[in-house]
């Protein structure tokens, strides 16, 4: 930053001036932009996975996916509403919380088939536990990986 002083008579006028080029501020343009543009694809991209998966699903709405309303219900309620909305779509369908999409099963013998027999390929169901202050939470259905 440069800075002119120029006197008039008794009085002094202090000028100050920019040694900023007009490049960096177009290189900053750029940048913003480019960052923009990369955001909108990372949300498109984590937006449209159950479409690319021809999957049906419900549309979900920046940042909260399909939880918008969870400060006001609670995500059990937000679940119920949307599997008895979907029920009618197919044994399963999709929905995002957040930026990470989820599969709600509504097919009975495909949640059996899950949690029976195809026990051991789904180790980690997302399920609150606290071993240390709350045993009983730690049942088999909510323990994660190997234990």
């Amino acid at each position: 930053m440069r800075i002119f002083i120029k006197s008039f008579n008794q009085n002094a006028v202090i000028v100050l001036t920019s040694t900023v080029p007009a490049k960096m501020y177009i290189e900053l343009l750029i940048l913003v932009v480019t960052l923009l543009v990369l955001g909108v694809v990372f949300l498109r991209q984590k937006y449209t996975y159950w479409k690319r998966q021809n999957v049906p699903f419900i549309e979900p709405k920046f940042p909260y996916g399909n939880f918008q309303e969870a400060n006001q219900i609670s995500t059990a309620d937000i679940s119920s509403k949307q599997y008895h909305s979907m029920k009618t779509s197919g044994r399963f369908f999709g929905m995002y919380f957040f930026f990470e999409p989820l599969v709600m099963l509504t097919d009975l013998d495909l949640i059996k088939t899950m949690l029976v027999k195809d026990f051991n390929f789904f180790p980690d169901r997302g399920i609150y536990y606290n071993e240390k202050d709350d045993p009983l939470s730690a049942h088999m259905f909510a323990l994660e990986g190997k234990k």
